[in-house]
């Protein structure tokens, strides 16, 4: 499994989300401006309460991570 992130502009989230994918043994690949986000095959919604304003990018990569492997049983 590959956490894919495209084009990060905040170095702190950057780097949270590379201790993240280390923790779950899960690789990294930081995507600039190559345009593959365009060519994906899926996209993964977060269910959230309408009224929040939005979940940090590394705190999301980590529920996605997690949520991955629960449902393939890596863990």
């Amino acid at each position: 499994m590959n956490l894919a992130i495209f084009e990060p502009d905040i170095p702190q989230n950057t780097g949270a989300m590379v201790r993240i994918c280390s923790c779950f043994d899960v690789n990294i690949d930081i995507i600039h401006p190559d345009y593959v986000h365009k060519q994906s095959d899926q996209i993964i919604r977060i269910p959230m309460n309408s009224s929040a304003r939005s979940l940090n990018v590394a705190v999301s990569s980590a529920i996605v991570i997690s949520e991955a492997n629960r449902q393939l049983k890596l863990f």
